[in-house]
């Protein structure tokens, strides 16, 4: 028996997986078509099963999908797919500095030791982050990648991004 809960994916968002599995790459699926299909407003009160619909169509069918504000959905290409890396490369980024601005507000002689501990490891853990999320680090990858040919392990793609080794 699975410790996993059983899960069953409600009416609203199969008909909107059946919908998003028709899509062509590079077209969009607008929102007021998707509300039409299960009679709810996929922007506001059926946002869950949107969302739940567009995981079981990356998950079962790779396909994905990028949102058009105000819009719908759009299905992309390999390349598109490839390219959501740098938003979200940048996103990490920007989320690690902000955290470490907030570590960095603690009265730190206040902090119990083990609270000390955890408190540097972090602040060391968000400043690797930023830095192996910028531009310069991802091109010295690329480099470093093209040159092996393959995908590096975690640890070494985290050296050589720092500007290492690996």
């Amino acid at each position: 028996m699975s410790n996993q809960p059983d899960f069953k994916l409600s009416a609203d968002s199969a008909a909107l997986v059946a919908e998003l599995r028709k899509a062509v790459v590079g077209n969009t699926v607008s929102y007021e078509t998707l509300s039409q299909i299960i009679g709810r407003d996929v922007q506001s009160a059926a946002s869950g099963a949107l969302q739940s619909a567009r995981h079981v169509v990356q998950r079962e069918f790779r396909m994905v999908f990028s949102t058009i504000r105000g819009s719908g959905l759009k299905r992309l290409n390999d390349s598109d797919i490839v390219d959501l890396s740098d938003k979200a490369r940048e996103h990490a980024r920007r989320h690690a500095k902000r955290t470490a601005r907030k570590l960095i507000c603690v009265d730190y002689d206040a902090l119990p030791k083990e609270k000390q501990t955890k408190h540097n490891a972090a602040l060391s853990m968000f400043g690797v982050l930023a830095e192996i999320a910028t531009d310069k680090a991802q091109s010295r990858l690329e480099k470093r990648i093209e040159d092996v040919g393959k995908q590096l392990p975690g640890a070494k793609a985290a050296m050589e991004a720092l500007g290492g080794i690996a």
